[in-house]
C-alpha cells in the first residue's frame, strides 16, 4: 500500500510528520520530528499489528481529514507523540482522502477479523 503523508501538532518548535501504511498485516508509521523543520532531524518507525487495533476511522475536513486509530492496549502506542485519550489522530491533506479511506478499509477488516 502506498504510504500517505501526515502531520501531528507541533509541540513548541518541535514539528512532527511522517507517514502511515498497511504492509504485510502490520501498520507502519514512519514518524519524523525535527526542531523548526531543520534541526536534531530524528525519525522513528512504529509496527502494530493491524488485528490489534479497537478502532480505526476517517474523520474528514474542508482541508485536512484525520486517520484515527485506537489500540487495545495503550502500550502499543507507547511513545509514540500525538496519543491521547486512547487514540492517535494523524492529519492528512484532503487530496489523500482517496488512500486514507482505502486505508481505513482494510484496517477494519483486520479488525473484523476477515
Amino acid at each position: 500500500m502506498t504510504p500517505i503523508p501526515f502531520s501531528l501538532p507541533d509541540d513548541g518548535f518541535t514539528e512532527r510528520k511522517g507517514s502511515v501504511r498497511l504492509i504485510d498485516g502490520y501498520v507502519e508509521i514512519r514518524l519524523q520530528t525535527s526542531l523548526m523543520g531543520e534541526f536534531n532531524k530524528e525519525e522513528r518507525i512504529f509496527k502494530i499489528e493491524a488485528a490489534t487495533l479497537e478502532d480505526a476511522h476517517l474523520t474528514t475536513g474542508w482541508f485536512k481529514d484525520k486517520i484515527c486509530l485506537a489500540p487495545k492496549n495503550d502500550e502499543l502506542f507507547e511513545g509514540l507523540p500525538g496519543f491521547l485519550e486512547g487514540e492517535v489522530k494523524l492529519s492528512v491533506w484532503r487530496k489523500h482522502r482517496q488512500a486514507g479511506l482505502q486505508l481505513i478499509d482494510h484496517l477494519q477488516r483486520a479488525i473484523v477479523g476477515f
